[in-house]
């Protein structure tokens, strides 16, 4: 080599016709060949010259790393100057061709404009690296493997709405309820403790305050600044904005510390103000009061306690009258008039037929409340009247708003009383009261409502003996209300003074005054269950945290959005983020979004936005012209549903997306590899456009049985092609446990031993069938082929049957051999003819070469599936119903206070363990086979009620999809075959908002150290999980890597596997002899 080194200049061009790179000046190339695989170099590279090397663009992922081990490891046949220099022009121009083709810009402001929300700082990340990712591969899609967020940060002893009243923070647990911004109650999905956090007070205009940690979240709205901002770089106080471009809405999140920058610079408080929304009424259900809720106002207004009776001192007979309307029938209410007064008269509430012993109901009741004995400084509203229904507070509030309540007059400035328009300005409603005690609960009341409620004391002066002294301090509340006429019922001059259609009762809100910083503190964050993700802290204030569902909805600058979506989320989570008006909503102006989908009743009419579902992709056809363009985003949720390229709907979906010229593709999973290498190829046929037809079967080819150096390339490519975003689950390990062993009676059906001398018994008897019947299998399978023939199977298809029959004589000679796994390409061709041919037979004719095609090509392998199938899974699913009818499940179930989840592959199964916990007297849920269908139903009735446990479910019903943070003990009477979908299965329970240690369950049968079919699943098959963690880097987050060895349907396993299965069961049993002796026909 060396008399050659210097004579080629070295060069990489790149023939963009014929979209391939030629490097020229490299020698000796070829003599290392054997290193990578003689099979992957020619899949790689067109031309492997003396001097020249020419590849596909498609393959300079592969070369780079290639070059890079080659000038790592040095040898005597290849110039690893030249080859540096080779690599360096090579990533050079890879890099120019990439950048002449980009177009992946993201225009934040439209983000500003049209969402609510801003995005979040690891929401930020993942934008800004997809712009760089672009600009560096040139791929026209992502895929995101997305986890699930987090809450943010408040001391542990601040307090949070439940419906029985406000608890601490540090008393929250998941699954606990609390209050939302529409005044509904909902479920708490995590409990994250913070440690020590620096905490800001941040304080409102109308008294209340809240302290939050700086990284705590707030819907906000401004007024004074255009759009959506509010952090101070995005202000420009330059421009006078038209009223018309305020906006009212929360249409922005942001975090403490920024409100806290922002408060600190803004050089116009009066001007640029800062608000938050208020909740809406609490949602209670009505409570069962003794003492009607107007009663109970009006006695706290004008009634006198203090004695042991009850007298009510009021001026208006309307207030006594509507008492009476709601006293119970027993009692009634009389009456005398005061001395030295002209209106005022005192009332009592006494029993109609009082009788010797009888004891007044409302004097018992007031005593119970602790009411009875209170004066006019320290009565109070009891707490269960604060947690009535919205119609009892109100009640409440009318009657003390009927009795003490006033409208003050507002003059303006003007001093007339009347706006610039003549129109008259209106009153306040005002309340006064002596008790420091009732002035706070009644300010509780009116928050609880949704309204807004500002406290004053006030200390009176009086004139005593010539001496000026203090006196008892009122408490005065003024109250601005959505409908403040619907707090009084009577005073219709008052009444009229409060205009319902004035500027605060239509867009009233809570204006944030300032943000201070405050202590160190312990914190804790929460993340609710609710759409709008807002829930009402300290004083109803609304707090916001994150959620991470739709991160990429915010990437939609673009003509056209095509979302694909499974079945289940299409309404829930698409439909509702995108048009249905409600807290789900993402958009500012939801109205203007316009979408067609694939069960819309009208045809498409050039809407923005197309949602599909899986099984409806085909629709998609129709109306694929008018959407397709480079401008059009492409959105694929739950992608790892098409990792399997021969299915259907993957075929479909790749064809759309190749027609639809799309630039943005978005592939979402939170498992895109499941369980094979050649997945990540699979995705990235979606990914990089240019991966199709010949070139795809060639780099499929290179990794699907990978040599050592491709195998350790592999991972790279995945994650070039893939954004990780780190998933926050619980820090609680799960702990998986071999239940204490069960024996069975019949136990020994179940050993290895056993179950091969019965597969002996059925090869044996099914060989001499075979063998009996071959000469009418050859004569079935020549009169389909001839039959196919007659019909114009030659002419007619692409294919011949000479070209068939060639096949299976390839096939028949490596089956004897044992290399049926280098000819996978041959087989697969032969199966697609035989597809063809059953197309050109009769019906009957059709039914048997189903059968008789197999018998020739492999007879012996048909053998082991039907084997596998009857045999050995008849008695691993018979294994599992017995241990499930045999197995204590409620000491299981009762392990826990908290829910349980039974798990298995079978329908038989759950139906055994469906019959034990009902036997012990549990209610379960049921979610396999035919209830299926009833999912929803089962499980808000598992997570609603309490007297439903377990739920009983097979994997494929419910591994994904549904949060069961409710339940925290899992039993897998079986294991599946595939370890992610264990891991998901265990993520119903083990996830964000688990608070409790996940336990999962595994039944282990005993039979005296004789190995049986149980504690098969317990060490085969881990390739399938070893191999995605080296693909993907990332180590599962199971501490179990056993997985189920068979498939029910033995048939869809790959022939070399099943006879790896196979040997595995029946290891002792020599059958070499067999597969000539079934071919000598």
């Amino acid at each position: 080599m060396g008399f050659f080194t210097g004579l080629f200049t070295v060069g990489v061009e790149y023939d963009e016709i014929k979209d391939q790179y030629v490097i020229s000046g490299i020698t000796g190339f070829r003599n290392i060949i054997n290193r990578y695989g003689e099979k992957n170099i020619n899949n790689i590279f067109t031309s492997v010259g003396r001097t020249e090397l020419i590849f596909p663009s498609i393959f300079a992922y592969e070369v780079i790393a290639l070059f890079k081990d080659v000038i790592r490891r040095p040898n005597n046949y290849v110039d690893a100057k030249a080859m540096k220099k080779a690599l360096d022009l090579l990533e050079e121009k890879v890099k120019e061709r990439v950048s002449l083709d980009l177009d992946c810009k993201l225009d934040f402001d439209m983000i500003k404009a049209k969402m609510k929300h801003t995005p979040f700082a690891y929401q930020m990340e993942l934008f800004n690296h997809y712009e760089g990712y672009k600009a560096r591969t040139g791929y026209r899609g992502l895929m995101v493997a997305a986890g699930v967020g987090s809450g943010k940060a408040e001391p542990i002893n601040s307090t949070i709405r439940t419906p029985n009243g406000w608890t601490k923070m540090k008393d929250i647990k998941v699954g606990d309820l609390v209050m939302t911004i529409d005044g509904s109650y909902t479920k708490v999905e995590g409990v994250y403790p913070r440690g020590r956090l620096k905490t800001y007070k941040v304080k409102f205009k109308d008294g209340r305050s809240l302290v939050v940690g700086g990284d705590h979240l707030w819907a906000i709205h401004g007024y004074g600044f255009k759009n959506t901002s509010i952090l101070y770089p995005y202000i420009d106080f330059s421009k006078k904005l038209p009223v018309e471009e305020y906006t009212h809405q929360p249409t922005c999140v942001v975090d403490t510390l920024s409100l806290f920058d922002f408060m600190k610079r803004n050089r116009r408080p009066d001007k640029v103000k800062v608000y938050i929304p208020l909740c809406r009424s609490e949602q209670n259900e009505d409570k069962e009061f003794f003492i009607h809720p107007y009663i109970l106002g009006v006695l706290l207004g004008d009634g006198c306690l203090s004695g042991g009776s009850i007298d009510i001192t009021c001026s208006d007979p309307k207030v006594i009258e509507r008492c009476a309307q709601f006293l119970h029938k027993d009692y009634k209410i009389t009456t005398h008039k005061l001395d030295n007064t002209k209106n005022c008269r005192r009332y009592g509430i006494v029993m109609k037929d009082k009788k010797y012993g009888d004891r007044n109901e409302y004097v018992q009741e007031l005593s119970r409340l602790r009411l009875l004995g209170t004066t006019a400084l320290t009565k109070f509203i009891p707490e269960e009247y604060l947690n009535g229904s919205t119609a009892q507070r109100l009640e409440l509030i009318r009657g003390l708003m009927d009795t003490d309540g006033e409208v003050s007059y507002s003059i303006g400035r003007n001093g007339l009383g009347i706006n610039k328009k003549g129109e008259g300005l209106c009153g306040s409603l005002c309340y006064s009261t002596s008790s420091q005690h009732l002035a706070f609960d009644i300010r509780e009341l009116i928050h609880s409502l949704g309204d807004i409620c500002k406290l004053k004391p006030r200390v009176p002066f009086y004139t005593y003996k010539g001496e000026r002294l203090p006196g008892n301090v009122s408490y005065r509340l003024f109250i601005r209300s959505r409908m403040p006429r619907e707090y009084l019922t009577r005073w219709k001059k008052r009444k009229d003074r409060l205009h319902a259609d004035n500027q605060y009762s239509k867009n009233l809100k809570l204006q944030i005054v300032s943000v201070e910083e405050y202590a160190e503190q312990e914190c804790i964050c929460i993340k609710v269950a609710h759409p709008s993700e807002l829930y009402v802290a300290e004083d109803y204030i609304v707090t916001h945290n994150t959620n991470m569902s739709l991160t990429f909805a915010e990437l939609l600058h673009s003509e056209k959005v095509l979302i694909v979506c499974p079945l289940p989320t299409f309404e829930k989570v698409w439909l509702k983020s995108i048009v249905l008006p409600g807290n789900d909503n993402l958009y500012q102006r939801p109205e203007e979004n316009k979408l067609w989908h694939v069960k819309s009743p009208s045809a498409y009419n050039n809407e923005r936005f197309i949602l599909v579902h899986y099984e409806g992709l085909e629709n998609i056809y129709g109306i694929l012209s008018k959407i397709a363009g480079p401008k059009t985003t492409v959105i694929v949720d739950e992608s790892h549903n098409f990792a399997d390229t021969k299915s259907k709907r993957t075929v479909l979906l790749q064809d759309i997306i190749d027609r639809s010229f799309t630039k943005n593709l978005f592939l979402l999973s939170g498992t895109p590899i499941k369980s094979y290498s050649t997945e990540v190829i699979n995705m990235a046929k979606f990914i990089d456009g240019r991966l199709k037809g010949k070139l795809y079967e060639r780099l499929y080819s290179v990794y699907a049985n990978p040599n050592k150096f491709f195998k350790s390339i592999l991972p790279n490519r995945y994650s070039d092609m893939t954004y990780v975003i780190e998933k926050k689950e619980t820090k609680l390990d799960p702990i998986i446990k071999t239940y204490v062993p069960i024996k069975l009676k019949n136990g020994n059906e179940y050993t290895l031993p056993y179950i091969r001398e019965q597969m002996r018994i059925f090869i044996e008897k099914r060989i001499k069938e075979i063998n009996d019947a071959m000469p009418k299998y050859q004569e079935v399978y020549r009169m389909c082929i001839e039959t196919a023939r007659q019909n114009g199977f030659d002419k007619k298809t692409k294919y011949t049957i000479r070209q068939y029959e060639d096949l299976v004589a390839i096939i028949q000679k490596n089956y004897k051999s044992n290399n049926l796994g280098f000819i996978k390409n041959e087989m697969a061709l032969a199966n697609t003819i035989e597809k063809e041919i059953k197309k050109f037979l009769p019906p009957e004719l059709a039914r048997q070469w189903d059968e008789v095609k197999t018998i020739i090509k492999y007879p012996l392998l048909k053998i082991q599936g039907e084997c596998l199938g009857l045999i050995v899974m008849g008695a691993r699913i018979k294994c599992h119903v017995d241990m499930a009818s045999n197995l204590d499940l409620s000491a299981l179930v009762n392990s826990t206070i908290k829910d349980t989840i039974i798990f298995s592959n079978y329908i038989q199964v759950c139906e055994a363990a469906r019959i034990n916990v009902t036997n012990r007297g549990y209610k379960p849920a049921l979610v396999y086979g035919e209830l299926s269908k009833y999912l929803n139903r089962e499980v808000k009735a598992f997570i609603d009620n309490k007297d439903v446990n377990p739920l009983i479910t097979t994997y494929k019903s419910l591994s994904t999809g549904v949060p069961l943070i409710n339940a925290n003990v899992i039993i897998a009477l079986d294991l599946p075959f595939r370890m992610y979908i264990f891991e998901q299965a265990v993520g119903r329970a083990w996830r964000v908002g688990q608070d409790s240690q996940v336990v999962v369950y595994i039944p282990s049968l005993d039979t005296d150290n004789v190995p049986n079919i149980n504690q098969r699943n317990l060490d085969i098959i881990s390739f399938f999980n070893e191999e995605v963690e080296a693909l993907t880097g990332i180590k599962s987050s199971m501490d179990i890597k056993e997985t189920e060895a068979l498939n029910l349907e033995a048939y869809s396993i790959a022939p070399d596997i099943r006879t790896s299965y196979f040997d595995m069961y029946l290891k002792d049993y020599d059958m070499s002899g067999y597969k000539h002796k079934l071919l000598n026909w």
